[in-house]
């Protein structure tokens, strides 16, 4: 995932978070990763829409906590077989959240598209952190991403982000829960998939946005 996404109040996005009788997310557009974006969590029995920084690793910078210089870290990728590596480990048990968007940007080679579900919303896998600060508490955060899809090959062929199944609430919850340190139940949605169709657009710059020709379909699985 090449660090940008969609992320607008719309009545689908409306959706996911009254699912946890939560408000809406900020309309702020276009988020790119080291910027402050929000993410649901659970904290006890309660869910919270928190801003976090799309940055899992963070620096004191100037008394101020930055994304860490010497790691990118607003993915943690899965690595089948694998899993994790050390620093998403102990999240990936114990502070999983959901990053609600419309659609994502990929890129390869220097061309860039932009990603968007039929439905309207996604619901990105994440982990987060949680920083102790004189002010109060600062959280970070990353979006998980999975093998390569086959049909994404020619826009992305190293990772795609984790698009938790929004049909099912029962594991939208489970994976938000921070009582279930047990994570075999997930290991089997770590997989490339694609539940829906994409609408899918090319664009002249990473940070543009603006379209460079046709749009096109990707079908679902």
């Amino acid at each position: 995932m090449c660090g940008a996404f969609k992320i607008s109040d719309t009545p689908k996005v409306a959706t996911l978070t009254e699912l946890f009788g939560l408000p809406s997310p900020d309309s702020k557009g276009w988020a790119n990763c080291g910027q402050t974006i929000q993410m649901i969590r659970q904290d006890h029995d309660n869910y919270s829409l928190s801003d976090a920084i799309w940055w899992l690793l963070l620096e004191s910078k100037e008394g101020n906590l930055k994304p860490h210089s010497k790691y990118t870290s607003f993915n943690s990728r899965w690595n089948p077989g694998k899993g994790f590596s050390a620093s998403s480990k102990k999240p990936f048990r114990e502070s999983r959240c959901i990053i609600p968007a419309n659609g994502f940007v990929e890129g390869m080679n220097k061309k860039y598209h932009y990603l968007e579900p039929s439905s309207g919303v996604l619901a990105f896998g994440g982990l987060y952190k949680s920083w102790k600060t004189e002010v109060g508490t600062v959280f970070s955060c990353s979006i998980i991403t999975v093998p390569p899809h086959p049909k994404l090959k020619g826009i992305h062929e190293k990772a795609m982000p984790l698009m938790l199944p929004l049909s099912n609430a029962e594991l939208l919850k489970m994976w938000l829960d921070p009582y279930m340190n047990e994570v075999e139940p997930f290991i089997e949605i770590m997989e490339p998939v694609l539940r829906e169709d994409f609408n899918v657009t090319p664009l002249k710059q990473w940070r543009s946005f603006e379209s460079s020709g046709e749009s096109f379909k990707v079908s679902r699985d």
